[in-house]
């Protein structure tokens, strides 16, 4: 299940994006929908610790802009997770855009198939990050999630996994981490 918000001062936008995600044909990707008028009501919502998966979020809001709703959910709750996708009838913001990490950028009027198009691609991104590193210490198996590792390093002949919580050692080489050995994975 995906956690999907619509922030838009529209209610019609609102609605036409609402139904453009509700009828995706895939099975797999279910969602619900949370629908907000304004970017106070939006930060208020999430706030509460409320989820959002993805955000399509307008730019242009009656008092918090866009922008700064984006710059909130990055900063001040230290989101990175959450994909953002702007909307707006202007195309001026990119240098704006650029500070809040968003997924992509709707120009007003869009259709039915670039709003389920872009929402296809920020489910593809959420779920890379949800992957599992797999390894095997002795005789147990684990399975560590992508976004719960800070970093791989190589201690001898073992690789150390660490996390925020803990640090976990198998027989192995770097190389074999998938290329994943020395980045960082924390992304919420």
């Amino acid at each position: 299940m995906y956690y999907v918000g619509i922030c838009d001062d529209s209610i019609e936008v609102c609605n036409y994006i609402a139904e453009a995600v509700q009828n995706i044909p895939d099975e797999n990707v279910k969602s619900s929908i949370q629908t907000c008028y304004s970017g106070e009501e939006l930060c208020n919502y999430l706030e509460d610790g409320k989820p959002l998966d993805i955000l399509f979020l307008d730019i242009e809001l009656i008092e918090l802009t866009g922008i700064e709703v984006g710059e909130f959910i990055r900063n001040r709750l230290d989101d990175h997770r959450m994909q953002i996708i702007f909307i707006s009838g202007k195309t001026s913001y990119a240098h704006e855009l650029f500070q809040v990490q968003p997924t992509e950028f709707l120009v007003k009027p869009f259709s039915d198939k670039q709003v389920v198009d872009v929402f296809l691609l920020a489910v593809r991104l959420l779920q890379k990050r949800s992957g599992k590193f797999k390894f095997q210490n002795h005789k147990d198996y684990y399975y560590l999630p992508y976004e719960e590792i800070i970093s791989f390093s190589s201690e001898g002949r073992q690789v150390k996994i660490s996390t925020l919580e803990d640090e976990y050692r198998f027989y192995g080489k770097l190389k074999y981490t998938g290329g994943f050995a020395g980045k960082f994975f924390r992304y919420s």
